[in-house]
């Protein structure tokens, strides 16, 4: 069935199944919210701060044990989702899905590319705090922790992330629009999978840039039918920020 449409997950699925893997997209989300909310309570029982976990969420700079316990929490369900869906509905159906091919590296070009393209997009209109959630996530960080930062972000999200939103959601939103598609419907579900990654990173200022970045990660990877390539294009378009960052940190 895979030749009646050329963007579409790798694997076809009924659409109660698609209603299915959705329905475990919204509940994986949530386990991860909560388990990031556990692991940040734990790490502030041991980090002895005065300060209450509310205040800590609410902070321009957050330290550092809160933001990485709380990425750990929200990955594990992400990738918990992942395994259940691949374990009761096979979205990969083979290891040719996760295969790497020299070629893959262009994607390399794609991501700064995409980070560049959003950079123009915005400058026009001048404004401030852009690069917010860039500093609250590194904050003062520095030294080691800096460094685990610097990896979490440039290659951890990449992972976890394109495995929920492309590898599970977006084949669940795909079977749950047609069975089997047509290029429109497909495009339809690319769309809306780059929508609802902009609003889970709950950054209303950077929504736009984020939900056409998300909308060119699912169009990769419903064209490839493979991770890597979306994977590759996420890691350098989060490697060109976190590089700009150590830039401007390295003039300041």
């Amino acid at each position: 069935m895979t030749d009646l449409a050329p963007l579409a997950p790798p694997r076809w699925l009924s659409r109660r199944s698609g209603f299915a893997v959705v329905g475990l997209c919204m509940a994986g989300f949530i386990a991860g919210e909560i388990l990031a909310l556990i692991l940040a309570v734990l790490g502030h029982s041991l980090s002895g701060t005065s300060l209450s976990l509310t205040t800590i969420s609410h902070m321009a700079s957050p330290p550092p044990w809160f933001l990485v316990t709380s990425l750990f929490g929200l990955w594990m369900g992400f990738g918990g989702t992942t395994l259940v869906a691949q374990k009761v509905f096979r979205i990969f159906p083979d290891r040719g899905v996760f295969a790497f091919r020299v070629k893959d590296l262009w994607f390399i070009l794609l991501g700064v590319g995409c980070q560049f393209a959003v950079g123009l997009a915005y400058y026009p209109f001048h404004l401030h705090n852009l690069n917010g959630p860039t500093h609250k996530i590194f904050g003062d960080a520095h030294g080691a922790m800096f460094a685990l930062l610097c990896l979490l972000t440039a290659f951890g999200a990449p992972i976890f992330e394109e495995l929920f939103f492309r590898g599970t959601l977006l084949c669940g939103l795909t079977n749950l629009i047609a069975n089997p598609p047509v290029v429109v419907l497909s495009l339809l579900a690319i769309s809306l999978d780059g929508i609802l990654f902009g609003l889970a990173h709950g950054e209303l200022l950077q929504l736009p840039g984020l939900a056409a970045t998300g909308i060119v990660l699912a169009f990769v990877y419903a064209k490839t039918r493979r991770m890597l390539p979306s994977m590759i294009t996420h890691a350098s378009f989060n490697s060109m920020a976190v590089l700009a960052l150590i830039a401007q940190r390295a003039h300041g």
